[in-house]
């Protein structure tokens, strides 16, 4: 998704690190969300140039940044950012479907890991998000006692993501926003979830599991209407945003309803 906007705009896009990999305290469900909503943001509000991730070490805590060359955030606007339901009439234009919770549920994930979101940013230059997480040392792993209480994951950009696995469930729980997913042999009712935001396919998926529906999401319409063909009952319901890079929603609907995919 992310890969074809980039593309499409002929935009760079710069991935520079410190070291070749790292321990950070931290859900890595958690970091990938954060990192996939900045990259999802940076996109969407920039029209030419790139963007630019660096990642590195400084004072116990893991340090990434995520700068574009985009549209910039106005300084009266800094204190909406991250706020929820947040929308700023210069974005607007750009992403007329926020939802304007990226952020919002960006800064609570890491204020749980014990970490933070910065933003700084120059109207009509660009932005810069800062994300921290603290640093772990790979030593905490050699103790076979402490090992049997952490939960590890290697997340893409060379960091390995350690917690406390008590921790990490009641993280998850405060923010209710984990998908799972019901058991089809119990439910046969299915819906399809198409966006091209992760974190807002988690939030519905949640929503429908509470009236244990089985749930299946897909990223852009031509995943969607893939999912569709091969699919041997009809879902039940199809959730579609209309906004969405490589198909639309519109399109995939008129596409179902006539039968032409």
């Amino acid at each position: 998704m992310l890969k074809y906007a980039i593309e499409q705009r002929k935009l760079y896009l710069n991935l520079y690190s410190e070291v070749n990999s790292m321990y950070a305290f931290a859900d890595e469900r958690r970091i990938k969300q954060i990192i996939i909503n900045l990259l999802s943001n940076a996109v969407k509000f920039t029209q030419q140039g790139g963007i630019t991730i660096k990642i590195k070490k400084k004072d116990e805590m893991i340090k990434i940044t995520v700068r574009d060359t985009g549209i910039g955030v106005k300084e009266e606007d800094y204190t909406k950012m991250f706020t929820e339901f947040c929308t700023i009439s210069s974005h607007q234009k750009l992403n007329p479907n926020g939802t304007g919770l990226g952020l919002y549920l960006s800064k609570k994930f890491a204020h749980l890991m014990n970490g933070n979101i910065t933003m700084k940013s120059v109207y009509g230059v660009g932005t810069k998000f800062t994300v921290t997480v603290p640093l772990s040392h790979e030593l905490i792993l050699e103790d076979e006692k402490i090992q049997e209480d952490v939960h590890t994951e290697r997340i893409p950009l060379g960091i390995t993501a350690i917690y406390n696995k008590e921790r990490l469930m009641e993280s998850r729980e405060e923010l209710k926003l984990h998908t799972t997913y019901t058991d089809s042999t119990k439910n046969q009712d299915t819906v399809l979830v198409v966006d091209d935001q992760p974190m807002n396919s988690q939030v519905i998926a949640k929503m429908l599991n509470r009236y244990s529906l089985n749930c299946e999401t897909a990223l852009n319409g031509k995943e969607a209407i893939k999912m569709v063909k091969g699919r041997k009952t009809p879902y039940s319901l199809i959730l579609m945003d209309v906004n969405m890079p490589v198909m639309g929603g519109s399109e995939v609907f008129d596409m179902i309803n006539i039968g032409s995919y």
